[in-house]
């Protein structure tokens, strides 16, 4: 699991593809992000997310 730091807003991917895609989507923009790797580690990402003002609902996959 990665997490790139950013704003006070927070981005969930799956994948570091999944990323990069937003990125080159111009979706991404200044928001933090939180690349899990698998499924699996979702998990894992709720205790990164406490501090941002507002959560994506979606996990792009």
């Amino acid at each position: 699991m990665s997490l790139i730091a950013g704003d006070k807003t927070c981005n969930v991917y799956e994948g570091f593809f999944d990323f990069l895609s937003a990125v080159q989507l111009d979706w991404q923009k200044e928001s933090s992000a939180i690349v899990l790797n698998s499924t699996a580690n979702v998990h894992k990402a709720f205790r990164y997310l406490d501090g941002y003002d507002s959560r994506c609902p979606e996990f792009m996959v």
